[in-house]
């Protein structure tokens, strides 16, 4: 029996983002448009990590709406950049 709490998540609120970072130990960073830096992929995944860089470049040059969950006990309100998103949605302004 797998207890739902083993699968709780923080879902942050959309927001725009300003900026990605891509450190040389592989981690993918953004910046909201408010400042607040969120670490989005590790190498743990480096299958992942080339999407995720795709995503957020194209949110970026589209004006689109970035919107992670992350493991429960995280703060949306501040930023955090030991903490890796669960999974990032991305989505057109123009469908919300």
């Amino acid at each position: 029996m797998v207890s739902a709490s083993t699968f709780a998540f923080v879902k942050c609120e959309p927001e725009l983002i300003k900026g990605i970072q891509v450190k040389k130990n592989g981690e993918v960073r953004y910046t909201s448009q408010n400042g607040i830096r969120r670490l989005a992929a590790t190498l743990e995944n480096p299958v992942a990590l080339q999407d995720v860089i795709q995503i957020l470049l194209k949110a970026i040059d589209r004006d689109y709406y970035v919107q992670s969950a992350f493991p429960d006990g995280y703060t949306c309100d501040s930023s955090n950049t030991t903490t890796a998103a669960e999974w990032i949605y991305v989505q057109n302004p123009h469908n919300r």
